[in-house]
């Protein structure tokens, strides 16, 4: 945990893990670093047969400048997949989500305890 009063521009410092309280109830929580120390994004917390599902005919990009024609984004991914079969995707990766979040509960009571 890292107390700031703005976020930082060190990526390092950033990635470090747990949360970041910025300021007063505002914090950051970012997602785990890869089994490759490399940034990951919300979509990387789904498992493999999620991600890989096809629409027609169409498979999931999470870059921004993709070929419309071969690839759907991150709103349908989200709407057409997960949200339309959520009774059956894995969501256990999100448990490190959960966790920070609690985390950040517990530290907001003791700061604001402390005022």
């Amino acid at each position: 945990m890292s107390n700031v009063r703005s976020c930082p521009n060190d990526k390092a410092m950033l990635k470090r893990g747990d949360f970041i309280h910025l300021f007063h109830n505002l914090y950051l929580i970012l997602t785990p670093l890869n089994a490759g120390g490399e940034d990951s994004a919300m979509e990387d917390l789904f498992d493999a047969a999620t991600r890989g599902r096809t629409i027609n005919g169409k498979t999931f990009s999470a870059d921004k400048d993709f070929d419309e024609t071969k690839h759907y984004g991150k709103h349908i991914f989200s709407t057409k997949v997960v949200r339309s079969d959520k009774a059956n995707i894995n969501f256990d990766k999100f448990k490190y989500i959960f966790d920070e979040i609690e985390k950040v509960k517990k530290h907001f009571q003791t700061f604001n305890d402390t005022f």
